[in-house]
């Protein structure tokens, strides 16, 4: 992880913490269009193609999202893209981005609710020893240790991913506080690696970055 790409977090943290202070789709599935998944795919390697990603967050008004994409883990380059931070309205957020940049994709929240954690919240895309496709209740992302952060990503034109946050207790900088928890109900293909994930709540202090 380069001083860059940790400074490019340590802003986030910042610009989220003032703001927060105040299958559904197509996984890799067919395209929202209905066209062919060999028309998307050759639409998706022209330049400039992008996606829009809609985010059904419900119970969440108020949460300031942001996408990340972390590239070249182990290598001495690493690289990082960030999204516009965007506020939850009437339970969802969209974005249209580069299609290439959801590949090893991550979505971090802030919730009203959060108190002092030290950390970002990542959506867990897939938690230890569940396969895509596979349901995820709060009981049982609750019971996990370990999760990827990291989306496979899609040539779609349009997707909608579904993401569960909950109001948790975890343990802040100083003492317990309000924390969130954020998963896809659903399992969605992932990258590595796996990251710990105290009673399924998955923090970051630096920018994943995927392989």
């Amino acid at each position: 992880m380069t001083t860059t790409i940790a400074r490019r977090l340590a802003a986030t943290l910042v610009g989220l913490a003032g703001l927060a202070s105040v299958a559904t789709a197509t996984y890799a599935a067919a395209p929202a269009d209905g066209s062919s998944p060999a028309t998307t795919t050759a639409a998706a390697e022209r330049p400039g193609h992008r996606t829009a990603l809609t985010l059904e967050m419900p119970g969440c008004g108020g949460c300031v999202v942001q996408l990340l994409q972390g590239t070249g883990a182990g290598t001495d380059h690493p690289g990082a893209w960030e999204s516009r931070r965007k506020t939850v309205e009437g339970g969802t957020v969209t974005w249209r981005v580069p299609s290439r940049r959801t590949w090893g994709m991550s979505i971090i929240v802030r919730a009203p609710w959060e108190g002092r954690t030290g950390y970002l919240t990542a959506v867990a895309m897939r938690y230890g020893g569940e396969l895509v496709g596979d349901h995820v209740s709060f009981r049982e992302a609750r019971s996990k240790h370990r999760a990827a952060a990291c989306w496979e990503g899609t040539r779609s034109d349009a997707v909608t991913l579904p993401v569960v946050v909950r109001k948790v207790r975890v343990q802040g900088q100083i003492h317990r506080v309000p924390g969130s928890i954020a998963y896809l109900p659903t399992t969605t293909s992932w990258l590595a690696p796996m990251f710990p994930a105290r009673h399924g709540v998955l923090g970051t202090q630096e920018v994943p970055t995927c392989r």
